[in-house]
């Protein structure tokens, strides 16, 4: 059955409609449904299709996306495996890795980044302190050669003073045995009477000779009494003992130095070769660095002379539009075309009758300092003075102004460009025509102070 709404639409409680005209308007509307149902059921099975299909091309992205990500965390394990398939060990121990194997992998490629950051530090430390052991090995080999030099010169000065003083004792030593008794007693008092002179001179003399080595040998050693030169030089051959095994240890020493320099310099050399690539780009940038300074740095003078230049202008423009402000500061904002045409005939009037008269004097205006304010102003006045004025310009006196104005800014310009040229006397004539119809300047000026007068209002 239809619904009391489908009757009311489709009027189907009309008395003209027949049993017959029902269901035919039955029949058609089931047909229609059953057409709509199918239409509907066909774009049902097309939206179905696309986004089955749009699935599918989802899924397969995000199986190729999971495969990429999973090759980017753990690697291709396809490639590795075609890799260590010639290594046995490699590849089965490969195959049986575990979660906690990549974790103990991950530390310790960690600690060998940690390791190689440790072992670039001690290189550079190890480098600084080669330069600086190069530094300390010159000087102490300057230092160890002079002390060379002074100890050498000492040891020479005191062998050739121990080989004097040895030579002196051993004269005392012969002097000194010929003291002792040889002859026998009675030989010595047969002859003693005769050789006692001259024994006692000779002993005297041996005597004399011996105390003055002790003096040189005293004056060598630095000592007071005779008694102190055999313990002082037994401490001078101890000093020299010393010394010569001091002299053995700084050797060794400056041996181990010159051995560490070499070391040094080896290292410095494998630094220079492996840092010549870094060394040579690091110039080229520097180099490039430094021409594009110098680029802006030309930029920003020609930008600083154009802002000048810039300004310069600016100022000009803003003077001459206030001196124009200044010209037309008679000119007044308010009053309209009949107010005014009104108070021109009644001042006209009014002038033959009183003699005294006043009017408003001009009031000048604080100085603007925008250019775009001042040009508004000097608008509106010109526009004000060209409505009082009433000069209207046929079309070939504003073609003739339009030139002038043209041609006096070409000279203008002109003149700005390539300065003002002095003419010579007499090569140009110059001819005046006097045309009863243009106004002179005179006229223009009366003309305007009569139209000022006239539109000033009275106090």
């Amino acid at each position: 059955m239809l619904s009391a709404k489908f009757v009311r639409i489709h009027k189907t409680s009309d008395d003209r409609w027949t049993t017959r005209d029902k269901l035919t308007q039955y029949r058609g509307i089931l047909k229609l449904n059953v057409r709509d149902k199918k239409l509907q059921s066909l774009e049902l099975n097309k939206l179905r299709q696309k986004v089955k299909k749009n699935l599918k091309t989802l899924r397969r992205d995000v199986t190729e996306y999971r495969q990429i990500v999973n090759h980017v965390v753990t690697g291709n394990r396809v490639r590795v495996q075609s890799t260590l398939q010639q290594h046995d060990n490699f590849h089965l121990a490969f195959g049986q890795l575990t979660i906690d194997d990549a974790v103990y992998f991950d530390a310790l490629l960690q600690a060998l980044e940690d390791d190689r950051k440790d072992q670039c530090k001690v290189i550079i430390t190890a480098t600084i302190i080669g330069q600086l052991a190069a530094e300390n090995v010159d000087d102490l080999k300057e230092k160890y050669n002079r002390m060379t030099r002074d100890i050498l010169k000492n040891m020479k000065e005191r062998e050739r003073t121990l080989a004097v003083a040895r030579e002196r004792v051993a004269d005392l030593w012969e002097y000194a045995k010929s003291l002792v008794r040889v002859e026998s007693v009675a030989a010595l008092v047969k002859g003693g009477a005769e050789s006692s002179r001259s024994g006692t001179d000779a002993l005297e003399k041996q005597l004399m000779h011996l105390e003055k080595i002790c003096g040189i040998l005293q004056d060598t050693v630095l000592v007071r009494t005779h008694n102190e030169l055999f313990p002082r030089l037994e401490e001078q051959m101890n000093q020299k003992a010393r010394l010569i095994a001091h002299f053995n240890h700084n050797v060794k020493e400056r041996d181990e130095l010159v051995s560490k320099k070499e070391q040094a310099l080896v290292a410095l050399e494998t630094l220079q070769h492996t840092m010549v690539a870094t060394t040579g780009q690091y110039r080229i940038d520097k180099r490039a660095m430094l021409e594009e300074i110098e680029v802006q740095k030309k930029r920003e003078a020609d930008f600083k002379e154009l802002r000048r230049i810039h300004g310069e202008l600016s100022m000009k423009i803003r003077a001459a539009l206030q001196n124009m402000l200044l010209m037309l500061v008679c000119i007044k904002r308010g009053g309209k075309a009949g107010k005014r045409d009104d108070r021109r005939t009644r001042r006209t009037e009014q002038a033959g009758g009183s003699d005294e008269r006043e009017t408003d004097e001009p009031v000048l205006e604080a100085i603007e300092p925008d250019g775009l304010a001042l040009l508004a102003q000097i608008s509106r006045k010109m526009g004000a003075l060209f409505g009082m004025s009433s000069f209207e310009l046929d079309e070939e006196r504003e073609q003739r102004a339009k030139q002038l104005y043209q041609s006096y800014v070409a000279d203008h310009i002109s003149d700005l460009k390539y300065g003002k040229d002095e003419l010579e006397q007499g090569l140009i004539v110059e001819h005046e025509i006097f045309d009863p119809t243009v106004l002179t300047r005179a006229d223009v000026k009366t003309r305007s102070r009569k139209m000022v007068e006239a539109n000033l209002k009275p106090e």
